[in-house]
Parts: structure tokens; sequence; C-alpha cells
């Protein structure tokens, strides 16, 4: 009794830091109810999500440097700021490190926003451009993927080897940030669903 207890202490501190999350950066809006919905959810959840939660906090506005130079497709060496686009720019960050068939399914429910919106790209780092290749078709990804070097984006998510999502401006300010969890389609779909609604 006393530890279910205290997991209720938890989730709701969870959840207290959520909303001052949310005050930050509406787009947490549309994630707050899954906490809620969860909530008796275990210990090792409620870790798992406090540490998610401690990494978009520290991490929500990281610069991204102007004068990073990816890889494209043809293996041509460009600089990121000669991608066209509009507005914002939605970005999809992926490596050979992270678990592949959690990649693919996260592929999966990207796959129904590329369909139907533009300014689209994915960031991944593979060490062999070949391999990059061969996992973007088998992955069955539509969109240009540019190959960057390990670490050239600074901040906790890269160091970790974690996949995750962001936008930017043209000013290249990072916005929307999202850690990629293979285990909750749930909550990765209701951020896709919003990131839908401010794309082209």
């Amino acid at each position: 009794m006393k530890k279910y207890f205290i997991n209720i202490i938890m989730v709701f501190t969870i959840i207290i830091l959520l909303v001052s999350i949310i005050k930050m950066n509406s787009k947490y809006l549309l994630l707050i109810d899954e906490v809620k919905d969860n909530y008796y959810l275990d210990s090792t959840f409620i870790s798992e999500l406090s540490d998610r939660i401690e990494l978009l906090y520290k991490n929500s506005h990281f610069e991204f440097p102007k004068e990073t130079f990816v890889i494209n497709e043809m293996g041509d060496s460009i600089n990121f700021q000669s991608i066209d686009f509009e507005e914002t720019l939605f970005v999809i960050r992926f490596s050979e490190f992270n678990c592949s068939s959690c990649i693919t399914e996260e592929m999966k429910l990207v796959s129904d926003i590329v369909k139907s919106k533009e300014n689209i790209i994915y960031l991944a780092t593979y060490t062999s451009h070949t391999d990059l290749l061969i996992a973007k078709r088998l992955m069955s990804i539509s969109l240009p993927v540019f190959n960057i070097p390990f670490l050239a984006i600074k901040n906790d998510m890269e160091e970790k080897m974690l996949p995750y999502y962001f936008t930017i401006d043209k000013n290249h300010e990072v916005k929307n940030l999202f850690i990629a969890d293979p285990n909750n389609a749930k909550l990765t779909s209701q951020y896709l669903q919003y990131i839908s609604t401010i794309l082209k």
C-alpha cells in the first residue's frame, strides 16, 4: 500500500512538472493526457518518463549549428543552410546506433505525415553511406535522407544516442523537440498529429 501511494505521488509530481513545461511551450498540451491516462503504470515507466521530461526540459531550445555540413544521397557534402524550405522544417533524427526494428516502427508512424506534408527531412548518422541507403530502402523512406557526422549537433540526445524529432525555422531556431519512444506509439502519434497541424 505504501509503495502504491509513493507511485501516485511520483506520478502527480511528474504531471506538475509537465504543466510547468506546458506553460513554456504549448506543444506539450497534446502529451499531458497520456501521462494522466497511464498514472497506474509501474515505477519503471515513471522513471523512464521522468528521464524523458528532464531531457526535453534541458534541450528544448538547443541550437542547430548553421555551419553544419551534411552528405546528401549522391554523396555530396552540402551546407545545411542550403536546404530550401518554407517557414518550418520537420526533422526526423536517427542513426545506426538506434535499434533498427524500433526505428522502422517509428518510420511507419511518420509515413502518414510524409504522404500529406512538405518540408520534412531525415537526418541520419551512418558510418557507411551504402548502409544508410540500404536502411532507407528497408524503412521505406520516400523523402531525402542526409548523413550527418556523429555529435555534429550538440545536445544530450546525441550523446545518449537517442532518436528524436524537432522543427527548425528560417532562423535555425529549434522547437517542438520530442524524443522517440518506440514503447509508446500512442504518445508518438499524438506528437505527430500536432506536427501535422504546423506543417504545410
